[in-house]
This record gives structure tokens, C-alpha cells and sequence, in this order.
């Protein structure tokens, strides 16, 4: 077997050029077994990383490089590759400790906790000799094997420079004389050679020079992409080197991507489980929510609660409605205002718990857009709060759940158009008034090309050559990382510490953040609950104070009657300006012709208001049908009770799902 044990991906955060996606389907392409991907001190591609390796048959082996500083500009590469589960979390341990620093130093070492024996036993290490003075790898290759660390290899590579047989061979020699095994680790920066002129690109940008100017770390050629085993067989004749790239890709197994979810612990009794006191909890709260409705719709409220708390059981999610029914009463307790949303609204669990204030039975919602057997991942359950007190909230989850075991989501912040053009015009030389001005001509969101902007870019700096070099830079940077960020709202809460599934590194402002996003983490098998600020909710608070200052009294606004007469006719009226999600021009406009008399119709309203309606030219027959200026039809009898609600048109998304299940059986 054989494949790139020494690969950094886009991940290495300019300091790779190629996508995890792009350098698995070359690894393919040429033949390779395996692929590994050793971003500098993290792992943020993994899971990315295997998921591409999957899909084409061939084994992903994760890993991290670690610079090794020995002195203010000159440090030694090392590579570790996680032999299983073990080694992982060793490498998930050394990245959470090394996120704040450049590398190791020499002190760190021989101290460092994280290169201990017992752990490292679960890791290959790979020495390399990519740069500087042989006795610089000689006094790192010293600590290691003092530090008993058996998996320890020398690795070989070629980097098309003169003097790199002359490398190889001291490094050769070294490993003789040391007993450590040889090993083929080619320094692999992009997947294909065109790809050599990003690979510049982002090293520019990351060392702040031009590309006017020299700079030992900028490459000067365009071979440091993947090769064949029978290229590289050419440039390193040592025949061991490659065989013991097969013995290690043979020991590398190792699935990051669970089939099972990994939920926060509630607190559960002794002697009792977090199902048995999940379904007690919501039958004694079942009253409080359904003790004044019809027998219909509590009959059919009974029978979906017991289908919900089912499927849950199966899909042990027990503990993960405990917690996140545990944080939203606390919340209540400290008068934070809460409300969950999103697909959670169609649970009558969720509902019971208190999590959602929407009945699902009486607004016909489908628990299966929400949680189903077959979903594979944690359900998403968002939940607004008092945004003037959402800090407090994050604060006590920390403190419930312990800081080793909360994080929040981490964004990957790739380069979109007005950041790319700014980074690339100030890698070709432009000056920053010049660079401000560039940026500037483009909008800031948007999925058009750079080259749509030509005419603008021009009326900055005219028609000249370098207008199309920058165009190119600027395209060539788009969608690659950068950098980095901070999630808005989503924690990831685990039972276990989150150092033994993911690195953990502090954002700029103190939070602890991982090193995966919202879908990464999904894959992980962690569960994230989205704690969201919404200014609305601090709005309705505010209110309530000020009533109960001068009146005395204090409304229960949750129990209010939905269907006041002189609130809608203010609503259809059009004076909505500050009434959340019915303000703006377009929704006032909407209201006019709509002309609500009840909750349900501004459940319509809201929905009409949506891309989808929007888009699909939805709008106009409702109203008109609404009105009666058009009959209410259906396209087949069968939709009739599925559509009468909204007289005939798709609104909701539940409604879909309907029909796929009445006409297609699914």
C-alpha cells in the first residue's frame, strides 16, 4: 500500500492550497491506498477528511505537524499520525495545549505532558529534516528517544532543491546510526501542480511580503503536490522508506465518524434512567399544556407524546431533552425569557417540557421534520433568550456542564469576494489606500464571480495588465479558509471531556471554541444546542417591567388571547413597525392585501413572506383566492385536506412532506 503520510490541506490556514475534497480525488487518481492529512497543530479537516476518503475507497489517516523551535527563526517538523482511537485523542490533547503558540519549544519538549511514552505509543511520529542545519533535528531526534518514544521515524523527502539528495542521505545516515526507521513523508502543500500559484499565493499573504519579494518560505517550483509511488521511488532510493509507508498505513485504523450520538448527562436519580424520568417528567406536566383543550386534540396529543418519547428511547436522546429542558427552566427561574424554534416546534415533547410554546397537534406539525429513526445526528433545537441576558444563560451551562465538557461551535471563515480581492491586491503590491478602494468597488456578499466585476475593479485602477493578474489572485483565493471564528449561538455539550473527541482553543474574546463547525460536529456525534439571543424577547421584558412600574400589575403574557379584535385591526392597519417579523416595508405592504383577522392568518402571513412562496409565485393566487377573486382548487382530490388550510397553495414545509408521504409512500 502506499500513499502521502506528510499533507497539509487548506486547513493549515494558508499554508496549504488545495481542499481535503480535491487532494483525496488526486490521492485516488494516482493510485494511493491512503491519505494523510497533518495540518499545522490542528485537526480541523478530519472530519471533512474522511468523509472524502470514503467515498472513494481509500483509507484517511489523520494527524497534526508540530514545529519543533529551537531558535527565534528555525524549527524542526514533526508529524503525528494516530494509529486508533488513543492516538486521536493524544493529538486532539497536543493541539488543545499548542493552539496558542507557534510550536514546541525544546523545554516543552521534554516536559510536554502530551508527547508522554504511554500516550504517543498510539501515534507515529515522523522527524523531518525539511529545513536548517542537520544538528537542529539531531538535538530534537535526542529528546524524543529519551523520551522512549518506540514509534519514532525518520522521514524522507524531496523538495527539488539542490542540495536535496545531500539531505536525504544525512538524514539517512542519522537514522542508521540511531536505529530509527526510514520513511517516505514527501511535503505535500497542493493536490495538483496548477495549483502551485495559490500555494504562493496564501504563503504572500501569511508573511505579509509581495510576491515581488524573495522569502525562504515561498516555494520555488511547482512539484509539491502528490506524485506516484514510482515517481517518488526515483527521487528517494531507499526501497525501506516505502515499505514501512505500507506497515504504517496497515496499523492506521482508525473511524472518526460515529455511528451514535454522544448527548450531554442529565442528572439522573440513582437507580432510574434518563428514559423512565423523561417520560414521568412529561406526564406530569402533560396536564399543565392540555388540561383545557378538546378530548380530540388531547387524545392525539397522548398518542403522539407516546410515539415521540419512543423514538427517542431508540434513539437514546432521552438525556439530551433532560439537559435542554434543565437549561430553559433555569432560565425561567431567573426570569430569562426563552423560546425554541425551528423544526423542535413540531414536538410534543418539546412542548410539554416547556422548550417550544407551539402546539403541534393544534397547528398540524410533523415530528418527523424534527426526529425520526432514520436521521442520522443530534436534532436541532434552537432556543431564543433575552438577548440582554443570553451571557448569563452561557455562563451557567459552563458552570452546570464544567468547562472541559461545553464549547462553542466553531465558523470556518473562507474568503468571499471583497476579502479575497483585498488580499490578493495587497500580495501584487498595491498600496493601501489603492487596496481600501478595490475592495470597496465589490459588495460584500455575493456568489457572482470576480470577474463580474471587471468594469468596477477598472474604475479603480483603470484597464491595465494587473487587472487580470488580480482577478485571477483574487478567484484563486475564493472559498479557502482563512481563518477561524466563533459560532453565534451553538454549544456543543458532551458527557464526555471534549478533548478526547475534538481540540478545544480559546477565541480572541475567551470562549472556548472547537475546531469543527455546526456540521462537523454533527458527524462527530456531539450534540450542539444552539443558545441564541433575540432582541424581541428583551423587548417583551422591558415591557412587562415597564407596566408593572406604572400600573402595579403585571401581565401573564404567555396566556394572552391571540385573537384580540382591536390588536388586528391595528395589525391590518399597517402601523406594525417594531412588532417582530411584521415591520419591515414588505410585510406592511403584504398585511394591506392580506388583511389578517386571526393568529393563523399571521402564521400565513409570515410564511408568504418566505423565499419559497416568494420565488414560486405563491403569493399573489392565495391572496387572490383569499379575497375570492379566485376559486379555491385543488390539483387532485387527494390534496384537499392537506392544502384546504392554505385554500389550495404550498405554504409550509410540513405540507411537502405530506404529500410526498400521501403520493409517493415516503
Amino acid at each position: 500500500m502506499f500513499g502521502s503520510l506528510h499533507t497539509r490541506s487548506h486547513f493549515s490556514f494558508l499554508d496549504g492550497g488545495s481542499s481535503v475534497e480535491t487532494l483525496a480525488d488526486a490521492a485516488h487518481e494516482l493510485g494511493h491506498d491512503a491519505l494523510a492529512i497533518t495540518d499545522v497543530h490542528g485537526v480541523y479537516a478530519a472530519v471533512r477528511h474522511h468523509r472524502a476518503c470514503r467515498r472513494l475507497g481509500i483509507r484517511p489517516l489523520i494527524g497534526i505537524d508540530v514545529p519543533v523551535i529551537l531558535q527565534e527563526s528555525t524549527c524542526v517538523d514533526l508529524s503525528l499520525l494516530a494509529r486508533n482511537a488513543e492516538g486521536y485523542r493524544a493529538i486532539c490533547r497536543l493541539s488543545t495545549r499548542l493552539h496558542e503558540s507557534k510550536g514546541l519549544t525544546m523545554q516543552e519538549l521534554r516536559q510536554h505532558e502530551a508527547l508522554g511514552r504511554t500516550e504517543l505509543q498510539s501515534c507515529f511520529v515522523i522527524l523531518h529534516m525539511l529545513s536548517g542545519p542537520s544538528q537542529h533535528v539531531v538535538a530534537v531526534l535526542d529528546v524524543l528517544q529519551q523520551r522512549g518514544i518506540d514509534e519514532l521515524h525518520a522521514g524522507l523527502a524531496h523538495d527539488g532543491r539542490p542540495w536535496a539528495m545531500r539531505r536525504i542521505r544525512a538524514m539517512a545516515e542519522l537514522a542508521a546510526e540511531r536505529s530509527v526507521p526510514l520513511v517516505a513523508a514527501q511535503d505535500v502543500r497542493y493536490a495538483r501542480r496548477d495549483e502551485y500559484a495559490v500555494h504562493d499565493l496564501m504563503v504572500c499573504i501569511r508573511e505579509g511580503i509581495t510576491i515581488h519579494d524573495p522569502h525562504p518560505l515561498r516555494p520555488v517550483h511547482d512539484r509539491q503536490c502528490l506524485r506516484t509511488e514510482a515517481d517518488l521511488q526515483k527521487l528517494i532510493p531507499y526501497p525501506e522508506a516505502f515499505t514501512n509507508v505500507d506497515r504504517i498505513i496497515d496499523e492506521c485504523r482508525f473511524d472518526l465518524l460515529p455511528e451514535h450520538i454522544t448527548p450531554p448527562a442529565a442528572r439522573i436519580p440513582d437507580g432510574r434512567t434518563s428514559g423512565e424520568v423523561l417520560r414521568q417528567m412529561c406526564q406530569d406536566m402533560f396536564d399543565d399544556r392540555y388540561g383545557r383543550v378538546s378530548a380530540d386534540v388531547r387524545q392525539r396529543a397522548s398518542e403522539l407524546l407516546e410515539h415521540e418519547l419512543r423514538v427517542i428511547a431508540d434513539l437514546e436522546l432521552s438525556d439530551f431533552f433532560l439537559v435542554v429542558h434543565e437549561v430553559v427552566q433555569h432560565a425561567r427561574m431567573r426570569g430569562i425569557r426563552s423560546s425554541g424554534r425551528g423544526s423542535a416546534a413540531n414536538s410534543v415533547v418539546a412542548y410539554v417540557l416547556g422548550i417550544t410554546g407551539v402546539c403541534p397537534v393544534e397547528h398540524h406539525l410533523l415530528f418527523e421534520r424534527f426526529l425520526h429513526r432514520g436521521r442520522k445526528g443530534t436534532p436541532d433545537i434552537d432556543v431564543d433568550f433575552d438577548s440582554e441576558r443570553r451571557g448569563e444563560v452561557l455562563a451557567w451551562m459552563e458552570e452546570r456542564f464544567g468547562l472541559e465538557q461545553t464549547a462553542m461551535t466553531a465558523t470556518i471563515i473562507t474568503y468571499r469576494i471583497r476579502m479575497a480581492i483585498r488580499d490578493a491586491a495587497k500580495a501584487l503590491g498595491w498600496p493601501e489606500d489603492t487596496v481600501r478602494a478595490l475592495s470597496k468597488s465589490v459588495p460584500g456578499y455575493t456568489n457572482n464571480s470576480v470577474e463580474t466585476y471587471r468594469n468596477e475593479l477598472a474604475g479603480v485602477i483603470g484597464q491595465i495588465p494587473m487587472l487580470d493578474i488580480l482577478i485571477r489572485a483574487a478567484s484563486l483565493l475564493l472559498d479557502h479558509p482563512r481563518h477561524l471564528g466563533q459560532h453565534s449561538g451553538g454549544m456543543v455539550l458532551s458527557s464526555k471531556p471534549l478533548e478526547t473527541l475534538t481540540p478545544v482553543q480559546r477565541s480572541a474574546n475567551g470562549v472556548a471554541v472547537v475546531q469543527f463547525d455546526k456540521d462537523d460536529v454533527e458527524a462527530l456525534g456531539l450534540v450542539k444546542f444552539d443558545v441564541l439571543g433575540l432582541r424581541m424577547l428583551a423587548c417583551i421584558s422591558e415591557c412587562i417591567e415597564l407596566i408593572e412600574r406604572h400600573t402595579g400589575t403585571s401581565p401573564d403574557i404567555d396566556r394572552l388571547e391571540l385573537d384580540d379584535a382591536e390588536t388586528f385591526e391595528t395589525i391590518r392597519s399597517g402601523r406594525t413597525l417594531g412588532i417582530f417579523q411584521i415591520e419591515s416595508q414588505g410585510q406592511i405592504h403584504l398585511l394591506a392585501k392580506h388583511q389578517p383577522e386571526r393568529f393563523s392568518d399571521l402564521v400565513t402571513e409570515v410564511a408568504l413572506f418566505r423565499p419559497g412562496p416568494l420565488q414560486g409565485g405563491m403569493v399573489h393566487p392565495y391572496i387572490a383566492r383569499r379575497r375570492g377573486k379566485e376559486p379555491v382548487t385543488f390539483p387532485h382530490p387527494d390534496l384537499e385536506p392537506i392544502l384546504s388550510d392554505t385554500l389550495g397553495i404550498v405554504l409550509f414545509q410540513e405540507q411537502v412532506l405530506e404529500i410526498a408521504h400521501r403520493f409517493a409512500g415516503m
